[in-house]
């Protein structure tokens, strides 16, 4: 199989589309795990909360179309017009078209929905929305407004959208414009280690708050395996799908050991949180190299699948709102009823919705056609 020409990284692949699709309902799983009171002490209680490696495929998926971007164009010797460089301004027109509508109308949303409640210190009222509006809510315990607990990763993937074009800039001035191996590893590796650096500063400085766990620099190494990828299709890499697979379920199964700690989002020490970080990058990398790479798996391209994939994004926006009304409408309390009961409800819920929200922000945009990884 032939290198992928530059445009390739830009180009909608089944497949990744479908892994959208599954990292979403993953943390359907967990959300709908944590809400009935099945993160329990014991080994199933860890697994429930570990779906929440879909975050992390999403991590992984987004580098990798985004790096992509800057790689497909740096120049292989084959011409000696000398390479463009992506345009910035593109960049942050594309990523703010894409992600800004439906998330300022999901969060709009929230507040007018839980208008009466006031999560301590000041998560509610027209400071509260404006936080939330800015991706700034996860500066401080208790910014976090209700129906909206899991845009903390919208915080963590927005900061990535703001680095990547410094690293591609880097790379870009390191490499001279060529696909280069020495400078472009050299730099997506350096890149990737702030993410155990941070990991460790924030667990041993009583200085930074507990949240600062959650914030983007925390998780860049599971952003720097997708740029890896991105770089091994460039340059021709290829995987094998039932070995990686075979491992990323390893990894996976080891992630729900109590070396990654309890079912909680943030591990009880700097040790877990390392395992985890390690065990769920490796995992959802392994899991999305053969496809990065080139491979094609029939089941991944299921028209059904991939029309869900490109719902996904609008789908995790809204799911936890529609959660909550799930809950009372079932006449559940927090911590109690069918973990599977309130997926299955909330999903058959959230997928009309979430077609209709991306349908309304389609003509907001003028965008038209399926929504691609780029897109």
């Amino acid at each position: 199989m032939t290198n992928p020409a530059p445009a390739d990284s830009k180009r909608q692949i089944p497949e990744l589309t479908s892994i959208r699709a599954l990292g979403a309902f993953g943390v359907l799983l967990t959300h709908a795990a944590f809400w009935t009171g099945h993160y329990t002490d014991d080994w199933s209680g860890r697994l429930h909360g570990r779906w929440e490696i879909g975050v992390t495929i999403f991590f992984v998926l987004s580098a990798f179309l985004l790096t992509g971007h800057w790689l497909g164009r740096l120049a292989d010797g084959s011409s000696s017009a000398p390479p463009e460089r992506p345009s910035v301004r593109r960049y942050f027109w594309h990523r703010a078209k894409r992600v800004l509508p439906a998330y300022w109308i999901v969060v709009t949303v929230a507040y007018l929905v839980h208008s009466g409640d006031n999560p301590a210190p000041t998560g509610a009222g027209f400071s509260g929305w404006l936080r939330s509006m800015t991706f700034t809510q996860t500066l401080q315990f208790g910014w976090i407004h209700p129906g909206l607990s899991q845009m903390w990763s919208m915080v963590v993937e927005v900061g990535f959208y703001l680095v990547l074009p410094l690293v591609g800039l880097a790379i870009w001035s390191a490499a001279r414009g060529r696909v280069k191996a020495g400078p472009v590893l050299a730099i997506i590796i350096v890149f990737g280690l702030i993410g155990p650096v941070w990991t460790v500063l924030s667990h041993q400085f009583d200085s930074l708050p507990v949240v600062s766990r959650l914030w983007p620099m925390a998780y860049f190494d599971w952003f720097a395996a997708g740029m890896l990828l991105a770089y091994g299709r460039r340059v021709g890499w290829r995987a094998n799908l039932p070995a990686c697979w075979a491992l990323a379920l390893g990894f996976f199964i080891l992630s729900t050991t109590t070396h990654a700690g309890p079912a909680t989002l943030v591990p009880e020490d700097v040790n877990q949180a390392l395992w985890k970080t390690l065990l769920y990058g490796l995992s959802a990398a392994l899991f999305v190299a053969p496809v990065a790479l080139g491979a094609q798996v029939r089941w991944l391209r299921h028209p059904a699948l991939v029309w869900l994939g490109e719902i996904s994004y609008e789908f995790f926006l809204v799911h936890v709102l529609v959660m909550d009304w799930v809950m009372t409408q079932m006449g559940y309390q927090t911590f109690q009823g069918s973990m599977l009961a309130v997926a299955i409800v909330t999903a058959a819920v959230s997928i009309p919705l979430s077609r209709a929200l991306r349908w309304v922000t389609d003509l907001m945009t003028g965008r038209q056609g399926p929504a691609g990884l780029w897109s």
